[in-house]
């Protein structure tokens, strides 16, 4: 009994994986299918685009064919119809030709107005440059007078005060002197006052004596 319940269950088991197997090959295929489809469509794809990309350069090799011959048809057009006037217009060649040259002789009068322009203002700035240049060496010798004028006054003031002190110290020496002489002269006063004084004494004691002398001698008389 218990061996058939196994036998059951294996062989159960054994359809089970076996279902499983299948499932799993199935959904492989179907993987390997999506996968070849995408890959496919990618392939179209990417062919599409390079038809469109090839479109687009034959698209664009024409046009430049079209432009380059159109510019070739116009260039001939240009040509021809240039020389069609230098045939046909020699006049109007020689008119340009004059209207050139009054150009020209336009441009040359015009240039040498500027040069003379030009000339005529670096003269103005080199005039204005010298008198600025002489205005500055003016100013520099104003201050440099200026300076020795202020020099002489200083000089003079100086030689002033020594010429004043000089003065003063001539003016003491003298007031010394004279101070010296009155003393001196005071001091011969003062002598010759007491030698008179001395004198004056001497002749008084002298005139005391002379009666007493005069007495005795009318005594001895």
């Amino acid at each position: 009994m218990k061996e058939k319940k196994a036998k059951r269950k294996k062989k159960e088991y054994e359809e089970k994986l076996r279902e499983e197997g299948e499932e799993r090959t199935l959904v492989a295929q179907k993987k390997a299918e999506r996968a070849t489809q995408i890959r496919s469509n990618n392939e179209r794809m990417i062919e599409d685009k390079r038809q469109v990309y090839l479109e687009l350069e034959r698209e664009r090799e024409e046009q430049k064919k079209i432009r380059m011959e159109e510019e070739k048809a116009k260039l001939e057009e240009r040509r021809k119809k240039q020389l069609e006037r230098e045939l046909h217009s020699r006049d109007a060649r020689r008119r340009a030709e004059d209207e050139e040259e009054r150009r020209k002789q336009e441009i040359l009068l015009k240039e040498e107005k500027e040069k003379a322009i030009v000339e005529c203002a670096k003269k103005k700035q080199v005039d204005e440059m010298n008198i600025l240049k002489n205005k500055k060496e003016i100013e520099k010798e104003d201050r440099k007078e200026a300076l020795e004028r202020i020099k002489r006054i200083e000089e003079y003031k100086r030689e002033e005060l020594l010429k004043q002190i000089e003065k003063d110290n001539q003016k003491t020496k003298e007031v010394k002197e004279n101070k010296a002489r009155t003393l001196e002269e005071n001091k011969r006063t003062r002598k010759e006052i007491e030698l008179e004084r001395e004198r004056t004494l001497k002749e008084m004691e002298n005139m005391k004596k002379r009666p007493l002398t005069k007495a005795i001698s009318l005594v001895n008389y």
